[in-house]
């Protein structure tokens, strides 16, 4: 074999010391392909979390933020109808204006956001223009509540129209949402599965390469002493002791 030629013409420390040396950088190539497939399920979980998880959220909070508002516009033309506290009315008009805005606003973030996909910007501009009617209708219907109840009522009517658009493309961006998790949560498996499978592979090849490096080095280095080292010891033994009488036959080095 080529690796055990290359092994036999280093010198006694050289040889010593490969089978640590491999060990360790065994070790740091797979302590590298630990962290590789960490980071990249890392990154596959952020996206999760960052992308698909808080996607879905705003689009749930807008659909319920969105039917608040239309619930709370007939609520006022049931109150003006009553000559309900002016101040109460005025506080929740105000309120339903804002939260509009703060949805007008929500929409255009999301149609302009790095992280957005194609699908999910076409979701949101569709929306958006469905969401600019709807604003028109319900501050029309909202202003005209303490002067004609009847065309504010009317105005309310091309609300409700708006309002099913509106409907209709939040749950289309919802259902986007969930199959979009979904894949993402797909996705992530499988590179925890792939990471795995990498850190199996090259733990394994570490331990049979490991095992096959120790098994040549231990031979080339018998060969070298001539012999086992427990034999060469029990001489070295002797010769201490003053026996000069036992005799020794080193092992050539096609005998292994």
């Amino acid at each position: 074999m080529d690796i055990t030629n290359r092994i036999n013409t280093l010198n006694m420390m050289a040889k010593i010391l490969v089978a640590p040396v491999l060990v360790i950088a065994l070790l740091i190539l797979f302590g590298l392909a630990s962290y590789v497939g960490l980071a990249t399920q890392k990154g596959a979980l952020t996206d999760i979390y960052n992308s698909r998880f808080k996607n879905y959220q705003v689009s749930a909070d807008l659909a319920n933020d969105l039917t608040d508002v239309h619930m709370n516009t007939y609520r006022l033309l049931s109150w003006e109808t009553a000559r309900y506290d002016r101040a109460k009315i005025d506080k929740l008009v105000k309120e339903q204006l804002e939260t509009l805005r703060k949805a007008v606003e929500t929409v255009k973030n999301a149609t302009e956001s790095g992280t957005s996909t194609l699908e999910e910007k076409k979701i949101y501009e569709e929306m958006s223009k469905e969401l600019g009617e709807y604003q028109k209708a319900i501050v029309a219907a909202i202003d005209l509540l303490d002067t004609d109840l009847n065309f504010a009522t009317m105005f309310m009517a091309k609300a409700d129209e708006e309002f099913m658009g509106i409907e209709k493309v939040t749950h289309e961006l919802l259902d986007l949402e969930d199959r979009l998790s979904q894949e993402a949560y797909g996705s992530a498996m499988k590179t925890f599965t792939r990471v795995i499978v990498i850190m199996a592979v090259v733990l394994l090849g570490a331990v049979v390469l490991s095992l096959i490096v120790s098994v040549v080095v231990a031979r080339s280095v018998t060969r070298v002493l001539g012999g086992e080292t427990h034999e060469i010891a029990a001489i070295a033994k002797n010769i201490a002791n003053g026996d000069l009488t036992h005799t020794y036959v080193a092992k050539s080095a096609g005998e292994g």
